[in-house]
């Protein structure tokens, strides 16, 4: 499985050795490193993932592990099946102070949230909210992106009785909070 990394790690740190106790690689010099493979089905998991990291390092560089490398690898593999692979800084992060906390908000609102790349706000691919695949777009605002996120993770759940409460504030933060209304007909409460 290192055959995978390796390169990307020496183009990283050319003449170190590395220490590799999976999920984590350890260099020499004292650089850490988060690598992992997962299985085939997989795979828009761990590139909804990587383009994550990709969009949170470009909107606010060092607030998330840079990415280094993702793909897809299966030569390696007796099954002969690919798999995705996933590499990128660690960063061994633990409970925040009150001041930590704020400055992380603050870095959240004022970067990341406010960050418009060229093609508007949202992914090009599906990512993930836990095990619940988020179909994602591009949108001209961040309400409307954020807004549409929430919506799409508050239609899958069944409908009913059971979600009824659930549905109602989900949709009193999309259009208190987030301040984006879907035009026409509410469609979580069909």
């Amino acid at each position: 499985m290192i055959s995978i990394f390796l390169p990307h790690l020496l183009s990283e740190e050319p003449d170190v050795q590395f220490t590799i106790n999976f999920p984590l690689i350890a260099s020499s010099a004292g650089k850490r490193y988060y690598a992992k493979v997962g299985r085939a089905e997989e795979k828009d998991q761990y590139f909804g993932e990587a383009e994550s990291l990709r969009a949170i390092y470009e909107a606010a560089p060092g607030l998330a592990p840079r990415l280094l490398a993702s793909g897809i690898a299966g030569e390696e593999y007796p099954s002969g099946r690919w798999k995705p692979y996933f590499l990128s800084e660690y960063r061994d992060i633990g409970s925040l102070t009150i001041n930590s906390a704020k400055l992380l908000g603050e870095r959240l609102s004022k970067e990341l949230h406010t960050f418009k790349s060229p093609n508007g706000y949202g992914f090009s691919v599906p990512t993930y909210c836990g095990a619940t695949r988020q179909d994602n777009g591009w949108f001209d605002t961040w309400e409307e992106c954020y807004g549409t996120m929430i919506n799409n993770i508050l239609l899958k759940l069944p409908k009913g009785v059971r979600y009824s409460e659930l549905l109602h504030k989900g949709d009193e933060v999309r259009t208190r909070c987030v301040g984006y209304a879907f035009k026409g007909e509410n469609e979580l409460l069909r």
